[in-house]
């Protein structure tokens, strides 16, 4: 076998093995956890591996997704393991330097914008119609997730 072809086989076995190298370099309390996700999706299954593979005492727990499972690792005691994407800590960690509650601020600016909106369209053509409904439908969603940033 070429030199080449077989560390690119090793490699992503070496980064797989490093990744859980902070579970073995310290024994658990007994009351550690993962948060992972709902108890029926594949992260929630993954907790539950690596505690029956990895580590019998580490308790699984499930929550309601990402943004949950950063809050727990941050705020709740005995939770010393999270499963997040990376896109949504990263998103986290952004908004919350700039506010501490974005999605109220997002909601509030959204809230004023969509009776802007709707005045316009009172005024503008007498009410509304079911184009400018969903077309609003889609300009709120897309006003809301700008105002996140």
């Amino acid at each position: 076998m070429k030199p080449g072809k077989m560390a690119g086989k090793v490699l992503p076995l070496f980064s797989a093995a490093l990744c859980f190298l902070p579970l073995f370099s310290s024994p658990l309390k007994a009351e550690e956890a993962i948060v992972t996700g709902n108890k029926t999706g594949t992260y929630y299954a993954i907790g539950e591996d690596l505690s029956k593979f990895v580590m019998p005492e580490l308790k699984v727990n499930p929550s309601n997704g990402s943004i949950d499972n950063i809050k727990a690792l941050s705020k709740s005691a005995g939770v010393s393991f999270a499963i997040v994407q990376s896109d949504v800590y990263q998103a986290y960690v952004h908004l919350a330097k700039e506010d501490q509650d974005p999605a109220i601020r997002a909601w509030a600016i959204t809230l004023i914008f969509v009776f802007g909106y709707q005045r316009f369209i009172h005024k503008r053509l007498g009410g509304q119609t079911g184009d400018t409904l969903g077309a609003g439908n889609e300009l709120f969603e897309v006003f809301f997730l700008l105002m996140l940033f």
